[in-house]
């Protein structure tokens, strides 16, 4: 019996430090950034654990400089066109698939399934590469 508590120590240690290592792998990326953020941009890749002095000025050039309101906007907006659309061509599909039985529909329904469960962005992304890889290679 003590064999097996040792056993499970030892297998929830090494979980939880497998986990710790890539939690950190995952946080010291942000904390860089958060870190360089307050920088002045001659000691940007010098390592200071906390940097000297801080510049807010970078947060303020950064509202200044860029339109943040439009981007925000922009991102309402799409947001709100694709759900209204999604919303509005899905209640079609399934009213169709629910009361309408034809010839195919079965099939038809898992593709449309499929679709769904892939996100556009991973699609987008493999023609991307294939176009990319294509558009190198010599005719």
């Amino acid at each position: 019996m003590n064999n097996k508590k040792r056993n499970g120590f030892f297998t929830k240690l090494s979980f939880y430090g497998i986990l710790t290592i890539i939690s950190l792998i995952m946080i010291v990326p942000f904390l860089w950034m958060i870190n360089t953020s307050f920088k002045d941009s001659t000691k940007i890749f010098t390592f200071q654990f906390i940097p000297g002095p801080f510049r807010w000025e970078n947060f303020l050039t950064v509202l200044k400089t860029t339109p943040f309101h439009l981007f925000y906007f922009n991102s309402f907006y799409i947001a709100v066109l694709v759900t209204i659309g999604t919303i509005f061509f899905g209640s079609l599909a399934g009213y169709a698939f629910a009361k309408l039985k034809f010839k195919g529909s079965s099939l038809l329904f898992l593709c449309l399934l499929s679709t769904m469960m892939i996100p556009v962005e991973a699609a987008h992304e493999k023609m991307r590469k294939r176009f990319t890889i294509n558009a190198k290679t010599p005719i």
